[in-house]
């Protein structure tokens, strides 16, 4: 089994660690979940988190990054107090490169203990991506139903890009904050709160 939940509080600590390089600790959306320094974002449905168009093009930008792997870890619900808690296994996996799309699917649906609601494609709330280098990461929210690539180098920006590169742009996977704040209030039609909610975010990360 390729992907499968970390269970060794060593590993974890490790996992953590790389972590909190990249994102503010106790922090969840709408805040600017990441460090200073990443100032650089493209934002998409948290949904596409769990497509194979998605794990491919991940394989593909960790591949041209130089690492082996990417680590997938839940924030909300916490990987401690509540998951290893409950089912002696924290909610976090270090996926790597030579792993399937199947395997993927197999492990974000899995059962971790007589619970299928605890998957982490269930109640996965916010989850964060990241890998050995430092310079980007992902996060994506349940609630929110967005999710938010930080980049720190335009160097990492472009080889995602390159990565993903049918699937950046107008209207495609991965496109401008705006651009999905316009597509959820013409589909939604969104109160005046509902709109300050999304424009807070907007100010969190853009700054204006």
């Amino acid at each position: 089994m390729k992907v499968d939940f970390i269970v060794d509080k060593e590993r974890f600590e490790k996992e953590r660690i790389k972590k909190n390089k990249i994102f503010q600790a106790d922090l969840l959306l709408p805040d600017n979940m990441f460090k200073r320094g990443f100032d650089d974002f493209l934002f998409f449905e948290s949904i596409f988190l769990y497509h194979e168009d998605f794990f491919e093009g991940m394989i593909e930008f960790i591949k041209k990054l130089g690492n082996n792997s990417f680590t997938f870890y839940t924030v909300s619900p916490n990987p401690e107090s509540y998951f290893y808690y409950y089912f002696k296994k924290y909610s976090v996996a270090v996926i790597p490169i030579t792993a399937t799309s199947d395997e993927y699917q197999e492990f974000i649906h899995r059962d971790p203990g007589d619970s299928p609601a605890d998957s982490m494609f269930s109640n996965g709330e916010t989850v964060v991506l990241f890998s050995e280098t430092p310079e980007w990461g992902i996060v994506a929210s349940k609630d929110w139903e967005i999710g938010i690539v930080g980049f720190k180098t335009k160097k990492v920006r472009e080889f995602f890009i390159e990565s993903f590169k049918e699937d950046v742009g107008s209207d495609k996977m991965f496109d401008t904050l705006d651009s999905y704040i316009q597509q959820f209030d013409s589909m939604f039609h969104m109160t005046e709160e509902a709109k300050k909610r999304w424009y807070n975010l907007r100010k969190n990360y853009l700054g204006y």
